[in-house]
């Protein structure tokens, strides 16, 4: 879906090379299962470093990610008629029901043939949950699991008439009363969706809705740049050392709440704003995120030929490098396919094509 016509070209272009970083940012998060699976018993250098990365910092990508699809979709989805929103449903089903649904159904059938699906799941995973729950999601993860992103954003896409009722009459008092919701002790899951989702849906919509200035908290950059980094530094220490669990998970939902303006605004760097090479990679955002994770099994599951990490900078090796070697092949591949077989990967991303190849495709597949 094309919004450029409807954003300002600067924040258009941060908003779409920001897509690609969260995208690398959820890779690095589930790439940690490379440690634990060859370093049963990490040291604590390692363990420090990890837990920062995956646990605390880069758990601002998926709440980054909810808010730029809410902001997206309320500003290409200003019609509130019923024909118009049982087409957007018609749109979303396509666009992101249908790989979530194929992406699925592909990992079930692989576990079927072979009995297994290295780090994704086995036969007995099949028996025990079902495969129309581990293909829909519902009652549980999807077998890809990552990919519940995709089942809770067709949900809130589905809720969207709430939502623009909610952001046009009590905008800031229906995202406190979600992120009070959001904090409680039983609060993560808000109806099956995870309230984190909501919340942060939830507020890119509002934005848009109430045409908030995106950069709005610029004067305060530095006070919520501090407090960012003393709350990841906090979550982190509070990890590493076990401490309860219900103040380690406020002291990480407050975390993401900061590390959304934090992010944006470093996204006003010009050297990542204006980048060339980000530009480019960004059109295949979509491609990896829907790829990232069975590719990224299989790659820790052959590293154990290559290499056995042992150590911190053994261990640091395996989490960086299959993460890198992941994004590699998954963007090569999507290359490969946009030259070659353009089809085949729009019916892989539900025919969202990168920029470069709108005049051929007829869509570029912009927003969420």
């Amino acid at each position: 879906m094309d919004t450029s016509s409807r954003i300002d070209p600067e924040i258009s272009r941060r908003l779409d090379l920001l897509k690609f970083l969260l995208v690398v940012g959820v890779v690095l998060i589930h790439a940690e299962r490379a440690i634990h699976a060859y370093m049963p018993d990490p040291g604590l250098a390692l363990r420090v470093v990890n837990t920062f990365l995956g646990w605390n910092l880069l758990q601002v990508c998926v709440p980054m990610l909810f808010v730029i699809s809410g902001f997206l979709f309320a500003t290409s989805s200003p019609s509130p008629g019923l024909r118009e929103y049982l087409r957007m449903l018609g749109r979303k089903l396509s666009t992101i029901g249908l790989p979530y649904l194929f992406f699925n159904t592909l990992a079930v059938l692989i576990i079927l043939a072979f009995r297994k699906f290295p780090y994704i799941g086995d036969i007995h995973t099949l028996e025990e949950r079902g495969i129309f729950s581990l293909i829909t999601g519902i009652g549980g993860l999807p077998i890809i699991s990552p990919l519940w992103f995709l089942r809770d954003l067709l949900f809130l896409f589905a809720l969207s008439p709430l939502f623009r009722f909610l952001a046009g009459r009590v905008p800031l008092a229906g995202l406190a009363a979600v992120f009070l919701v959001w904090n409680l002790p039983f609060g993560a899951y808000l109806g099956g969706l995870e309230t984190r989702g909501v919340f942060f849906f939830f507020a890119g919509y509002v934005l848009a809705a109430t045409r908030s200035r995106l950069d709005m908290a610029q004067g305060a950059s530095a006070a919520i740049g501090v407090a960012y980094v003393l709350l990841l530094v906090c979550g982190t220490y509070m990890d590493v050392e076990g401490a309860p669990d219900y103040a380690a998970y406020v002291v990480k939902n407050v975390g993401a709440l900061l590390g959304v303006p934090f992010f944006w605004r470093l996204s006003a760097i010009p050297a990542l704003r204006d980048s060339r090479v980000l530009a480019a990679l960004s059109g295949y955002a979509v491609f990896l995120y829907l790829l990232h994770e069975p590719t990224l099994s299989l790659i820790i599951y052959l590293s154990r030929f290559v290499f056995v990490p042992a150590g911190t900078f053994g261990g640091l090796f395996l989490y960086l490098s299959t993460a890198a070697v992941t994004v590699a092949l998954v963007l090569w591949t999507g290359v490969l396919l946009v030259s070659h077989a353009p089809a085949v990967y729009g019916f892989l991303t539900g025919f969202r094509y990168p920029a470069r190849t709108c005049g051929a495709a007829g869509s570029e597949g912009r927003g969420a």
